[in-house]
């Protein structure tokens, strides 16, 4: 992932001397073409984040007004979805962990630095952004899919609680959206033996396949499912 394109790099510290030696740093990398440019100010940096274009965000922990983590936290509300690397002058436990909860890729402190370090902290977390990118656009295909279906699907917890409908089964169960969160499926089922055939199933984490229900709606229409 790492090498298989030029990675445009923002470093956010208000040191030059900082942001010279990391950029020295990381244009060591071998086999890697890097674009690496500098933010001195955390107004400017909120407003990168807002325009993008970058591959990758380094942070300092201490910016002006602003710590690195109130950095990260406006970058997260405005969907980043690079990764973004906390730097710190010293380790300091609650920092990084607080750094982690907010969002942050991954953390590195400054005195520690070396090529090789950064290479692997990189590495890691451009491809851990490609990943949850994939799993992002999986997610709203699967959303797609289920929302446009024109057959009648839900999803529903252990107890046929149902959580998410699509629109074909409002149509079905003949109620809203909003109407259906949370009401159970047996509600519309009205054969005794199918209801206590189904939750003895499920009590046995028994698969449930090709079972045909009759479905009752509000509308007091009746309508064969399988």
């Amino acid at each position: 992932m790492l090498y298989s394109k030029t990675i445009k790099i923002l470093i956010i510290d208000d040191d030059e001397d900082d942001y010279f030696i990391i950029s020295d740093f990381i244009n060591d990398i071998e086999g890697a073409k890097f674009i690496i440019e500098w933010c001195n100010n955390d107004q400017e940096a909120i407003e990168q984040f807002q325009f993008g274009g970058y591959d990758l965000y380094f942070i300092d922990y201490r910016l002006g007004n602003k710590n690195g983590l109130d950095i990260l936290k406006e970058a997260v509300k405005l969907n980043c979805d690079s990764p973004i690397i906390l730097l710190t002058g010293k380790g300091n436990k609650a920092i990084d962990v607080e750094a982690m909860k907010s969002g942050a890729t991954d953390y590195l402190i400054k005195s520690e630095l070396s090529s090789e370090k950064l290479e692997r902290c990189m590495r890691y977390s451009l491809d851990r952004a490609a990943y949850l990118r994939a799993v992002k656009e999986s997610e709203t295909k699967y959303r797609n899919l289920f929302s446009g279906s024109k057959d009648a699907l839900f999803i529903a917890d252990k107890e046929l609680f149902l959580t998410e409908v699509n629109l074909a089964a409002c149509t079905l169960f003949n109620k809203q959206n909003t109407q259906l969160q949370h009401q159970q499926l047996y509600d519309f089922i009205r054969n005794d033996k199918q209801k206590e055939h189904i939750r003895k199933a499920l009590s046995h984490n028994q698969d449930i396949n090709d079972l045909e229900i009759e479905i009752e709606n509000t509308g007091h229409e009746r309508k064969t499912c399988t």
